[in-house]
């Protein structure tokens, strides 16, 4: 925990508690009253259909993973060329591990193919 966090945690400012780590150094003084603490913006509600570019796609579900693996099987199919994942998730959108575990279920089905490995894996229809 930083001095930061401890300061806000304990509503005091962090040179009080640095006066009170080294007494005698700066004099006592008497503690402050707490400080209000600093309202965070509420997240925003992701929808449960991604429409692109969103990295918040609904994969808890049968039915969302479905969707989301019939997008990723859409884009590249759309593509004329292998394609990357880079290039897929910023039409399609989800994080790195929802569109891997989607291309690779794709993949056991037979429906897309890849070459490549690592960064340089690219992704095409079988």
């Amino acid at each position: 925990m930083t001095i930061s966090e401890l300061a806000d945690r304990s509503g005091r400012s962090v040179s009080q508690i640095i006066a009170w780590a080294t007494p005698g150094k700066s004099g006592e003084s008497k503690p402050a009253a707490p400080r209000a603490a600093a309202k965070k913006a509420p997240a925003k509600a992701s929808p449960a259909a991604n429409t692109g570019g969103d990295k918040n796609v609904n994969t808890r579900t049968p039915e969302g993973r479905a969707a989301y693996d019939i997008a990723v099987f859409d884009a590249v199919s759309a593509s004329n060329k292998p394609i990357g994942s880079s290039k897929l998730r910023k039409q399609i959108g989800g994080t790195p591990l929802q569109l891997r575990t989607a291309l690779n279920r794709l993949i056991e089905d037979g429906k897309v193919t890849y070459q490549g490995k690592a960064r340089a894996t690219k992704y095409a229809l079988r």
